[in-house]
């Protein structure tokens, strides 16, 4: 487990290596350093997937500089802080936000402590975006879109309510037009009922046994655990409005 965040981070490294570069590029280009910051998305197609892919990876980086150096520590605050405004910058409000969850979940199931956590690295971050002025919004999908899209799954869904649909032509176009902007709900078009009711028990199972056993492994292996749950926690919640089933890039770091 520790190779793997080991894996993960580097990996992070990199794609943090290749935005920097794409932004001095660009900017040396004649594009402006503000444009420049908006427009490169690393190895990634958008901006949306880079900045899904930062808020995931925020809990390893914690859990990499807990213990170490006190330059480790500053990067991992840097890049939620990163990531936050870069979120903001592409109008993913909501993202931002999540980022300063990312952070305070991991911090508060790491040390079984809840007030500090997020008054201090969620509280101060969101309060900072409200009193900036800064809009929330769903970025390019918008609240009726998402709305529609919910829609339209339950009537995909409703033809094959208990089994699902299987993959189906229809499921498939949902998930690739991205019209079902929920991967709950994707997978009860697909799988039916009973499906999505497994897919939330083992969901639920598996949280509840990442925490009820925190108390029971070594230090190092207590933060990759809390650091795969808070990074599982702000994935399922991501899915919510977006349907991650169908975003191979983001899906494949896990």
């Amino acid at each position: 487990l520790n190779k793997c965040c080991n894996v993960l981070t580097v990996g992070l490294g990199v794609t943090i290596t290749v935005y920097v570069a794409q932004v001095f590029v660009a900017a040396l280009g004649g594009a402006g350093w503000s444009g420049a910051l908006i427009s490169s998305c690393s190895v990634f197609s958008t901006g949306k997937q880079l900045s899904c892919y930062l808020l995931l990876m925020i809990p390893f980086v914690f859990c990499k500089a807990l213990g170490s150096s006190f330059f480790s520590k500053i990067y991992s605050y840097l890049l939620a802080i990163a990531c936050i405004i870069y979120s903001v910058l592409n109008g993913y409000t909501v993202y931002a936000i999540l980022a300063a969850g990312a952070a305070s979940l991991f911090l508060a199931v790491r040390g079984r402590r809840i007030f500090r956590p997020f008054a201090l690295c969620f509280g101060v971050p969101v309060g900072g975006l409200y009193f900036a002025a800064v809009p929330i919004s769903f970025g390019d999908m918008g609240f009726y879109g998402t709305l529609s899209g919910w829609i339209a799954a339950f009537k995909a869904g409703a033809s094959n309510f208990v089994t699902g649909t299987g993959m189906s032509a229809q499921s498939v176009a949902l998930a690739f037009a991205g019209d079902s902007h929920s991967m709950y709900l994707q997978t009860f078009v697909e799988c039916g009922a009973a499906g999505f009711i497994l897919l939330v028990l083992a969901v639920c199972f598996a949280l509840q046994r990442v925490y009820a056993n925190l108390s029971e492994v070594g230090s190092a292996n207590r933060n990759v655990t809390a650091a795969a749950g808070a990074s599982a926690l702000v994935g399922l919640l991501i899915g919510l409005g977006t349907n991650l089933w169908a975003d191979k890039d983001t899906c494949f770091i896990f």
